[in-house]
Formats: structure tokens, sequence, C-alpha cells
């Protein structure tokens, strides 16, 4: 039976490394939020492209001390949407945060992706969801319904 791994700790806690090795050597697509030279990017697993998401243009989705770039969120939902089609053993969205708990960010994206999970059973999920985030996200995916457990 498939699973959901949710990948977790606190902020800057080093959860994309360790995802990073826990998927190297398996077969993967979505992605992954690394921070390279003190900002965050967004990076396709499959084709390895990379889009920055920190940016300071009018556009930008503002969260605390982060401006973040809406067109690059734009691309990361179709990067999810087309990993959706990859023939992999998983599928990972790095990472859930508060954005997505108010509807903004990767969704609808996430919700669609857990809600072919649980049609489809298909593929292992692997989200990274920030330590003070769990309960929500777990709420709000209705994640208690599948065979989640909790990443080392």
């Amino acid at each position: 039976m498939k699973k959901i791994i949710l990948f977790s700790g606190p902020i800057h806690s080093g959860k994309t490394t360790r995802l990073e090795n826990f998927i190297a050597d398996k077969s993967c697509d979505g992605i992954i939020a690394p921070i390279k030279d003190g900002k965050r990017f967004i990076q396709r697993i499959k084709t390895g492209e990379i889009k920055p998401l920190e940016n300071e243009s009018e556009d930008s989705i503002i969260i605390g001390k982060y401006k973040f770039s809406k067109k690059t969120f734009e691309w990361a939902k179709q990067q999810i949407e087309e990993s959706l089609h990859s023939n992999v053993d998983y599928i990972v969205i790095d990472e859930i945060g508060k954005l997505e708990m108010v509807d903004q960010g990767y969704e609808p994206m996430v919700s669609i992706v857990v809600d072919k999970f649980k049609k489809e059973n298909s593929f292992d999920l692997i989200l990274v969801v920030r330590e003070s985030l769990v309960k929500d996200a777990i709420e709000k995916y209705k994640l208690k319904e599948c065979n989640c457990e909790f990443a080392d």
C-alpha cells in the first residue's frame, strides 16, 4: 500500500537537505525548495530546472520578511501538475507552509495531488511541512485517513 511521508522540522532545520538525501536513489518527481547563497529557489526534481522564489517585484506575495514571486509559484504549480503524469514511485512537494494553509502558494495543486493519491494510490507522496503547521496540514488535507508516516 502506498503512503504519505511527512518530512517535518523547524524553519531552517535542514528539511530539504534530509529530503534530498532520502530521494537521491529513488524514482521521483515534483519540486524541492533549496536555499542557495541565502536565497530560496524552487527546483523540478526530474528536470533539474530551477527558478528563484524570492524577488522584489510588484507581483510579490509578502509573508513575514519574505517576498515571493507569483510567477515562480505559477511555474511550480505547473511542474507539480506535470509530475502527476510522470511514471515515478514518489511525488514530492517541498514545502507546505503558511501560504498553502490560506489557499495560496502551491494551492490548489497540493489539494489536487493529495486527492489523486487518495483515489489512485499509485505513488508514494512526500510532503515537507513546517513543524508548526503539521497539525493544520493534516487537518486541511484530511491526512488522518491516509497511510501517513514521519521521516527521520
